[in-house]
Parts: structure tokens; sequence; C-alpha cells
């Protein structure tokens, strides 16, 4: 529970008026810490665009099976290879000499540098990311992502 007015309130409120548009107005910009104290409150999975929380919507049956063929084709072709592939991973969209502003939580991730790699997150640039569309999110997957 947030009290009137505190920034977690703010963010869960903007949320809610959102959520159904699955976009937040560019005039509602939310600090980078105060969505990060909402991203460890809340059961939703978010993504940060520069002051923008982008509520993502949960993967249908479809999607899971194809994201899971995608991954067990890429785990066997990163076999032998300096590659690595991980699925749903939070990544901060960053190069060293920029300050982070971006997290999405793509599909598919592959990466060969592994230092910006943390237990449940990565930080950097991956090699590739592979993003399965749906039509609920499309427009943000496509032109966004």
């Amino acid at each position: 529970m947030y009290n009137r007015g505190s920034p977690s309130c703010e963010i869960e409120n903007v949320l809610h008026r959102k959520r159904s548009e699955n976009m937040i107005d560019d005039k509602e910009k939310i600090r980078i810490e105060n969505f990060l104290k909402l991203d460890r409150k809340s059961q939703d999975r978010l993504e940060y665009f520069d002051g923008k929380i982008i509520p993502l919507s949960l993967p249908t049956a479809e999607h899971q099976r194809i994201l899971f063929n995608f991954a067990v084709e890429l785990k066997d072709y990163c076999k032998e290879k300096p590659y690595k592939a991980y699925v749903s991973l939070n990544t901060w969209l960053e190069r060293e000499e920029e300050i982070a502003k971006i997290r999405v939580q793509p599909d598919i991730i592959i990466i060969s540098d592994k230092t910006g790699l943390k237990e449940n997150e990565y930080r950097g640039i991956p090699d590739l990311i592979i993003e399965v569309l749906n039509p609920y999110n499309q427009s943000h997957d496509r032109i966004r992502k």
C-alpha cells in the first residue's frame, strides 16, 4: 500500500490509467529511481523507455511455444560458439559512455560479451535480440524495441 502523494503511489496511478493503452504519455515521465522501486514491488512485467513505463502483456500459450522452439534451436547452435542465449532477461541497453535509460525484456538475447551479465539482468548491447510478435503489442515491439 502506498501513501497518497508518494512517488510510488503516483507511478501506480499512472500505470493504472495507461494500462489499457499499453503506453505512457510523453508528458508523464517517471524518474528511473521511482521506476526501480515500482518494479521491485510490481507483479507486472515492465519496460522503461527514457521516463516512460511500458507494461507488458502476459505471453500467450502460442507465444511460449514459439519461444521455446527458438530457445532449443539456439541452445544447440550456441553450444560450440562464443555466444550464449538468454530468455526473458531484463536488458538495460547501454554503452560504456552512456547511462542506461532503456530497459527491455526481450524474448531472447544472444550475447558474446558477458561482462554486463548479472544474476537477473544484462547491461550492454546484445549481439542479437529476438522478439516473438503478438497482435497486442506489435507496434511497441516493432518500432520501439
